[in-house]
């Protein structure tokens, strides 16, 4: 039996990627299974025309262990959550309430000796595992693009070798979704555009949580945060509807940077509908989430899960 899974988007987004209309003005993307065939069925809608969230999760992480817990409370998201893992392990929790996305380092594990390595050869590797794990839909998060190499020293055969590995996997069928630690891209616009046409581009949009708790209005803060990188992605070929908005949402000491930035638990818990009150409000539809399980607080547990469930109640408001 072939499973078919589809997501509604936005009248506007590449047709390349869809196969027909829908009744609300959308379209429907559909994704077919490798194994077996259609036997005529009409598929479901599974997502939201407001916004679709991509949680990236993996367990075993011998520092930062993610507990059952944590990974509980996400699973209440409804089914415009769609699980990013390394394999499709968890099937049974996850589907099928919930798409099932690919998780791959490949890109950055490669990274420091990309020179030596086929970018192509790389990517069919990746697509292979994919085959062999039979994740239900064509989503791969690769991660991620270097920034020393693409911007730091702004290395041409670097941003090619980049765009090389995104175009094989989709031309096996899959559709890639590379991280970004650059938020604010100037330049590179051929590299940036082709990355947008075969794929997605996931930003790692990472707020200061302090800085957020601190501002006068939070979610107006984060939107003008985060529609400055829209703006700079838009002037580099990359659309709004091609971009997915990473957020940080690991327990983070103070200075850090990103996730909780040391806040104290009751304030940690308004910066979060917070920024994803921001995302939507600068125009994304498209966000991500990422550091499950990552505790340098060393805070108990119970901050996870309620971090998990501020973020799932975020993203499901107004739905």
């Amino acid at each position: 039996m072939r499973r078919i899974l589809c997501w509604r988007l936005r009248a506007g987004d590449p047709a390349s990627l869809f196969d027909e209309p829908d009744a609300a003005g959308g379209r429907l993307m559909h994704w077919f299974h490798r194994h077996g065939e259609d036997a005529g069925s009409t598929p479901s809608d599974v997502g939201s025309t407001e916004l679709a969230a991509f949680n990236t999760i993996w367990f075993g992480d011998a520092n930062f262990p993610l507990s059952e817990d944590v990974f509980g409370a996400l699973l209440t998201g409804g089914a415009n959550h769609m699980f990013v893992m390394p394999t499709t392990k968890r099937r049974a929790q996850v589907e099928p309430a919930h798409p099932y996305g690919h998780y791959d380092p490949t890109l950055g594990r490669s990274n420091p000796r990309w020179r030596e390595l086929d970018a192509a050869g790389l990517a069919r590797q990746v697509i292979a595992e994919h085959a062999k794990w039979e994740f239900g839909s064509p989503w791969v998060f690769c991660n991620e693009i270097s920034y020393s190499q693409w911007r730091a020293m702004a290395i041409d055969e670097y941003r090619r070798w980049t765009v090389t590995y995104a175009q094989t996997l989709a031309a096996g069928g899959l559709v890639p979704a590379v991280y970004s630690p650059i938020k604010k891209p100037n330049n590179e616009r051929a590299e940036w555009s082709v990355l947008a046409e075969v794929g997605y581009v996931a930003i790692e949009g990472y707020l200061d949580g302090p800085s957020v708790a601190a501002a006068r209005d939070p979610s107006a803060y984060c939107a003008s945060q985060y529609s400055d990188m829209r703006s700079h992605f838009e002037a580099q070929g990359v659309p709004v509807e091609r971009s997915v908005l990473v957020e940080h949402y690991a327990q983070t000491p103070s200075g850090t940077g990103w996730g909780r930035g040391g806040l104290a638990l009751e304030d940690w818990l308004k910066v979060i509908p917070a920024r994803v009150a921001g995302a939507r409000m600068a125009g994304f539809t498209f966000i991500g989430s990422y550091g499950w399980g990552y505790n340098r607080m060393q805070v108990p547990d119970a901050d996870n899960v309620a971090t998990a469930t501020a973020y799932i109640a975020a993203t499901q408001s107004g739905l």
